[in-house]
């Protein structure tokens, strides 16, 4: 008989056979081609089905119902397939066939966990593991704990699911099978990328990556390659989370990996929309939304629906972005996929925002901050903070606003602090290593000196150290600057609830002006540091001018222009030295001249007030100085030293004649 599959052919050769080897010899033909033409094996098994009932062969109906619903999981109709999983269980159960019951039991747990019914999954998949176990199977009962292990992180019981794979972990270490020692590995990883512990995560995928290069499993290393990659993006490295994602794609065949394919597309899409490159972005979510549907994945339509929201959110489109949620939102509800509700929910806080829908959001912000704690994830509570910062600020309750985003900034800080990626580019450089003296190609080290290696890594140790510095001075900025005009701006409404003069108010709006100014500079400012970009040429004398403006009540000069090598901190440097002359000097004069020194450009700031004794004219630059009655924090003049000497300056005090201080800047000139 040729490798096709013939039912005429095979009725006649069972034709003269007892009815138990008819069926035996259906259930192996049909064993045989069930994942290649599932649709011809469902009449052919109801034959089978057929003689077992007129011969009473009540085993071997449960085994044939087995094959029907494997034909129909093979055609996607899920329901089908668990109506006949279900005949088949019950049957098995009848006859105390505890393996078979196992068996079915996984089959219908993965099938529950396909539809989205997770709590169904996970009860159905326990089973499974307690028959396997109650035999003594070990090898399928860490293969069912495996599963059971997928389900809970994917119904996000990261705990429980954490202590299920390191069970599976020290089976495989028992058993020496690597193969399910990487499987273990990187699923152990994606728990701890999803508490945000991005140290473990990391090393837990190197570990994988490790292990499938040593046995040769290439049609396995795009999985860790992946998640090595979802951790750059969630450092915004995006350039190599985009390198590591398309080694990754390299690996998969499109027609045979939808689901791998549609999920690191996905991934992509998110990545170029990071970029700022939208059509790619919009390409890449689309095309994986296509082959999620063709796979009726409910967890990845919804998590694409949501990804095309950023979209529309993003061209301001609101409304629309919205309806994108909702229908996430649906989706990840009937899944009870509980973080990505709570993701989801925060987007819809914030499209409620930016519709106007102030009281409508605060709901959903609950919701989010509810299942974030539930289930520990701390970059949900850190967004959930921030949103609620802007909900603040837009009902034009600042003082609530600011405590929102400094306990926002706290934590964010907390998740990834410098610490952290300390400690994840000291576990690259291990691995690196490790991996050169194997003579491997993990990093594509393969004829590159190890010297030029570590060269680099020793780069990125120090633009670590200096992002560290960066956020450090954001947040001082912040921190001084905020508190500096809530203050002003309570004493405006003091003055305005005793006397009642409504031009005391303007004060108050200038400096709620400025905060807000202030926020969204810094948070440019943020992304500009995240993404690793170089200082940019600016105009000195218009940076200036944008400052001084807000200052009607002070005759303030300026004279002289120059480009200059600087960043967005500038504004705030300006913004300090002049409030701290108006504050300390009691002068309401201030003249500034720019000019051009040798390679520098010189920004010389004169008040005509009381002056600086000369033993503090250093000082005044340390963290925490202060001086006289007027003095505040003691972090002005400090953030001016830091933020100049980020732009490669320096900065110091002189007498300015005949009376005063004058601080003098110097920047890098750009002819």
């Amino acid at each position: 008989m040729e490798d096709t599959f013939d039912s005429v052919e095979l009725i006649n050769e069972i034709a003269t056979l007892p009815p138990k080897e008819q069926i035996r010899k259906i259930a192996l033909y049909v064993n045989k081609y069930v994942q290649i033409v599932p649709e011809l094996c469902i009449p052919t098994s109801r034959l089978a089905l057929k003689i077992a009932e007129e011969n009473s062969l009540h085993k071997e109906k449960a085994e044939i119902y087995k094959f029907i619903a494997e034909a129909h999981h093979k055609l996607k109709n899920i329901d089908e397939s668990l109506k006949y999983y279900h005949i088949a269980l019950e049957l098995f159960e009848n006859y105390s066939d505890i393996k078979s019951c196992a068996s079915v039991e996984y089959q219908i747990a993965v099938l529950h966990h396909i539809k989205g019914n997770l709590d169904d999954a996970k009860q159905m998949m326990q089973k499974s593991c307690e028959k396997y176990d109650l035999i003594g199977d070990k090898k399928d009962y860490y293969d069912t704990l495996f599963a059971f292990g997928n389900i809970l992180y994917h119904a996000s019981y990261f705990d429980k699911a954490l202590k299920v794979y390191n069970k599976c972990l020290s089976y495989a270490k028992q058993t020496s099978n690597e193969k399910f020692k990487a499987n273990c590995l990187n699923d152990v990883g994606l728990v701890y990328l999803a508490q945000s512990n991005l140290e473990k995560a990391l090393k837990c995928f190197l570990e994988s990556l490790n292990i499938n290069d040593r046995i040769g499993d290439t049609k396995s290393l795009f999985i860790p390659l992946s998640n090595i990659g979802n951790i750059y993006f969630y450092l915004n490295e995006f350039e190599k989370a985009l390198t590591y994602y398309k080694r990754s794609i390299e690996l998969l065949d499109k027609n045979e990996e939808k689901k791998n394919f549609s999920l690191i597309t996905n991934n992509m899409g998110s990545l170029y929309f990071q970029l700022g490159k939208y059509d790619e972005a919009e390409k890449c979510f689309k095309n994986s939304l296509e082959i999620k549907r063709i796979l009726k994945h409910k967890k990845g339509i919804a998590l694409t629906l949501s990804n095309l929201g950023e979209i529309c959110a993003f061209k301001k489109d609101w409304k629309r972005a919205l309806e994108y949620y909702t229908e996430s939102i649906i989706l990840r509800e009937k899944m009870n996929d509980k973080k990505g509700i709570a993701h989801t929910y925060l987007k819809i806080a914030k499209a409620k925002i930016a519709l106007g829908k102030f009281e409508e959001c605060l709901p959903n912000l609950d919701i989010a901050e509810n299942i974030a704690k539930e289930i520990n994830v701390k970059s949900l509570l850190e967004h959930s903070l921030q949103i609620r910062s802007e909900y603040y600020f837009q009902i034009e309750n600042y003082k609530q606003a600011y405590l929102f985003y400094e306990k926002h900034i706290n934590l964010r800080d907390q998740i990834l602090n410098q610490q952290t990626k300390q400690k994840i580019a000291d576990m690259q450089t291990k691995y690196k290593v490790e991996k050169k003296e194997r003579e491997a190609e993990i990093y594509r080290l393969k004829n590159i000196e190890l010297a030029k290696a570590n060269e680099e890594i020793n780069l990125k140790n120090r633009e670590l150290n200096a992002h560290k510095e960066h956020l450090k001075l954001i947040n001082k900025i912040l921190r001084h600057d905020l508190i500096n005009n809530l203050a002003s701006i309570k004493s405006s409404l003091n003055i305005f609830q005793y006397e009642q003069d409504e031009k005391v108010l303007d004060s108050a709006y200038v400096k709620i002006k400025k905060s807000t100014n202030l926020i969204r500079r810094m948070h440019d400012l943020e992304n500009i540091l995240s993404t690793n970009k170089n200082l940019d040429i600016m105009n000195a004398r218009t940076v200036i001018e944008k400052v001084i403006s807000t200052y009607k009540d002070m005759h303030i000069s300026i004279s002289g222009n120059c480009k200059v090598l600087a960043d967005n901190t500038l504004n705030s440097v300006i913004e300090n030295i002049i409030g701290n002359s108006k504050r300390h000097s009691k002068s309401n004069k201030i003249d500034i001249l720019i000019s051009e020194k040798a390679k520098y450009a010189q920004i010389k700031i004169s008040d005509f007030g009381i002056g600086i004794p000369d033993d503090f004219k250093e000082k005044i630059f340390e963290e925490s100085f202060v001086m006289g009655e007027s003095a505040h924090t003691g972090l002005g003049l400090y953030i001016v030293k830091k933020a100049i000497e980020n732009c490669n300056g320096f900065v110091y005090a002189e007498d300015n004649v005949p009376q005063g201080t004058s601080i003098i800047i110097m920047l890098n000139r750009i002819k």
